[in-house]
């Protein structure tokens, strides 16, 4: 059995480039990206964003939430609790409906071949510290395992 490791290789840099650029097509002031496990997102599991790689040690602007899935996802859409916590323990969580395809099944997010990129706003202003502060992201949709999702990242823009 041949493998075509170029057509490998293609498909990675191409994956790696629309996540990298996925962060400067909107001007962002901080990015940060997370996997689930490519066995599927199972519904305990959180995946956490430590904002300790700030470039400000405060930063305000809007928080956008982008989800990479791929073209075997089985639902229309992915609901997401998303949770902020500053250095002082405040917490606010906000629930998103992300809408992935519209009625007759095309994919709304933008993406070439297998994979697609959604980004949602998460509503109000965010205020992230460098200090103590995390947001976290999981899913709350009726599996216990959601599969096809590749990435879930978070930019915070002006």
């Amino acid at each position: 059995m041949t493998r075509n490791y170029g057509t490998y290789a293609t498909l990675i840099i191409a994956l790696l480039s629309l996540i990298a650029t996925a962060c400067g097509d909107l001007d962002s002031r901080w990015c940060a990206y997370s996997d689930p496990s490519p066995k599927g997102w199972a519904y305990g599991d959180t995946l956490t964003f430590a904002t300790g790689e700030l470039p400000d040690s405060v930063m305000s602007g809007t928080l956008l939430l982008a989800v990479s899935h791929n073209n075997d996802y089985p639902y229309s859409n992915l609901w997401l609790e998303v949770t902020q916590t500053d250095s002082r323990g405040h917490v606010r969580r906000d629930t998103l409906n992300c809408v992935l395809s519209d009625i007759y099944g095309h994919w709304q997010g933008r993406g070439f071949g297998t994979t697609y990129q959604y980004i949602d706003t998460v509503p109000g202003t965010a205020t992230l510290t460098r200090r103590g502060g995390k947001i976290t992201v999981r899913h709350i949709m009726r599996v216990d395992t959601l599969p096809d999702i590749e990435h879930v990242g978070l930019l915070l823009v002006d």
